[in-house]
């Protein structure tokens, strides 16, 4: 397996994540802003969702295409889905609080999220206690 530096610059990733288009997603940890990658002539990054929290991991439901996102601030894993045809920009996303606790216990630190190979199942992991 080869590895390449797609970026370099000031922006502090994470999070990185594949869209069923092989686009390829990441999180500037400092701000909560995912971006998208693009590696046409050159590597840009353009931002497409303010989550106005802190991502820590994210993934595609590769059923529906939703984002979905480990939310340290919140303390939730969210789900982003594109806005209905009522909203009008910059209202491109409607974010929900998906998760916020497991057996009644509230979430402490999610930090990262998978789906099975189906998408029909979200596995998560969070640093606090139960």
């Amino acid at each position: 397996m080869a590895l390449e530096q797609l970026y370099e610059g000031s922006y502090s990733l994470c999070a990185p994540t594949v869209d069923a288009e092989d686009n390829l997603f990441v999180a500037c940890a400092s701000s909560g802003t995912v971006l998208k990658l693009s590696t046409e002539k050159t590597a840009t990054l353009t931002p497409v969702l303010e989550t106005n929290g802190y991502p820590s991991g994210m993934a595609f439901d590769s059923n529906s295409g939703d984002l979905f996102f480990a939310d340290q601030a919140r303390q939730c894993i969210v789900k982003v889905e594109p806005a209905g045809p009522d909203q009008s920009p910059p209202a491109q996303y409607t974010l929900t609080q998906f998760v916020e606790a497991y057996e009644g216990k509230l979430l402490r630190g999610p930090n990262k999220l998978c789906f099975d190979a189906s998408g029909n199942e979200l596995f998560f992991t969070d640093s606090g206690t139960f």
